[in-house]
């Protein structure tokens, strides 16, 4: 990759020298104060540098020729180098990304970390997670996904430090993940989670580079389609008939339903007991997110309660438990004998390069496309956010705009009203707007001239 640049040296009004750098085209530009001030009258436009023999003075202090051209020079190569770099790993930097990195190279920003505390990186991650899952209660899938981020961290670098992890190293990680082909979103959630531990690494005192905090993958994401069921297709799953051989289906079917009419959590379906259900509403704490909620049975849950209430499980249990992932594989063979083959187009960016792909419903479907179906099916009837919220815990209304764009038969059934009541309403105000003119005396000419008019 060539990465096309200007550099340009030149004295502003307050004399400061500048090096500025333009690059993409001259969409982005920086300008370098070099840390020294110069006379205009003793500088060579030409060849952008202070005239030779020349010296400079501000505020008392003087200064050569010389020594302003080392300083100059400095920047270019630092400027130089950076470009080389980000043509090495095939990507344009953003403004703040060249900035950080030039001055890095200058040694402009300053190490600030205790010998002391120099531990091996992947052990401190090691004892980060421990003593910060405790405290502040992690759920198993967070500690999941720093064992992740860990064995991944091991395959790009196994002798990965703190002195290493610098801003170019940081750009090499992200271009590691691109190269292993993995999804911007993910990339970016992986970033995520290691800030977590570099900002705690920071806090000790053991980051050593701390303007890696500032870097950012740049990476273009696209909002992931929501998957969920129609109203019509939960209940057409809901009374689908199984073979007697594969009654295990009909269990997975029943806890998936039972999940999309009341927005439970697979987690707290698991933990609910029987005397978490009184006078037709469900009272659970939930196992995510500790809220207090209070869900209102519809008959379709009322259903499914009075078949499994013969069973009398152990521990007062509603459901008979089940892994997540063997419930998954169950919802997978479940949903494509019941026909669910709607299909899903996927669109997703890896590095700058974007790309597609298309999934029969039975072949993505998991426990919680259930809450996913329970939140569009409500909005499509037309219950309101707010109350839906106060089912499902959401705790602020951003986390709903997802389900709200996707209620497709809400927005269809709205536009449709142009179709039906806009036409009917149309037709009674020219009704009632050629009554009240012929009320006031006009004549069939003058009534058709004055519509022309409007």
């Amino acid at each position: 990759m060539d990465i096309k640049y200007n550099i340009r040296t030149f004295i502003k009004a307050n004399r400061q020298i500048m090096c500025r750098v333009r690059w993409n085209n001259g969409s982005n530009e920086i300008g370098f104060f070099i840390g020294y001030y110069g006379d205009p009258n003793k500088w060579d436009s030409a060849n952008q540098c202070p005239i030779r023999g020349t010296t400079h003075e501000h505020d008392i202090k003087k200064v050569s020729a010389s020594t302003i051209n080392r300083a100059i020079s400095e920047y270019k190569a630092a400027i130089e180098d950076c470009f080389k770099f980000y043509e090495g790993q095939s990507y344009v930097p953003q403004k703040e990304e060249l900035k950080l990195l030039v001055n890095d190279k200058l040694g402009k920003i300053k190490p600030q970390h205790k010998e002391s505390k120099n531990k091996d990186f992947f052990q401190l991650m090691d004892n980060y997670v421990t003593t910060t899952k405790s405290i502040k209660g992690w759920t198993e899938a967070v500690t999941k996904k720093f064992a992740s981020l860990k064995t991944l961290l091991l395959e790009f670098d196994k002798k990965l430090s703190f002195d290493t992890l610098d801003l170019s190293k940081m750009l090499e990680l992200r271009n590691w993940f691109i190269r292993h082909e993995y999804r911007n979103r993910t990339t970016n959630k992986y970033f995520g989670f290691l800030f977590w531990f570099l900002r705690w690494a920071d806090k000790e005192g053991y980051l050593t580079h701390q303007d890696i905090l500032k870097f950012k993958t740049n990476l273009k994401v696209i909002a992931k389609p929501v998957s969920y069921l129609t109203m019509e297709e939960l209940l057409s799953f809901y009374r689908f008939q199984f073979p007697i051989a594969k009654q295990y289906l009909d269990r997975a079917r029943d806890i998936f339903c039972f999940m999309a009419f009341t927005s439970l959590r697979i987690s707290d379906l698991k933990a609910l007991c029987w005397h978490n259900i009184k006078n037709d509403i469900i009272e659970i704490v939930t196992e995510k997110t500790d809220d207090r909620l209070l869900i209102n049975l519809n008959e379709y849950a009322k259903e499914l309660l009075a078949k499994y209430q013969r069973l009398h499980l152990p521990n007062n249990k509603v459901f008979p438990a089940a892994s997540n992932q063997k419930l998954n594989d169950y919802l997978k063979e479940a949903a494509q004998l019941a026909g669910l083959n709607k299909v899903w187009l996927d669109e997703y960016y890896i590095g700058t390069t974007k790309k597609e792909e298309t999934y029969k419903f039975h072949e993505i479907i998991s426990c919680h496309d259930a809450r996913r179906t329970f939140i569009c099916c409500s909005l499509a009837m037309g219950i309101s956010p707010e109350v839906v919220m106060k089912w499902t815990g959401h705790s602020d209304y951003s986390s709903m705009k997802p389900y709200i764009e996707v209620a497709d038969e809400t927005k269809a059934e709205s536009m449709d009203k142009w179709n039906t009541d806009g036409k009917t309403n149309i037709v009674e105000a020219e009704q009632k707007a050629l009554k009240v003119l012929k009320e006031l005396g006009l004549g069939k000419e003058e009534i058709l001239t004055l519509i022309n008019q409007l």
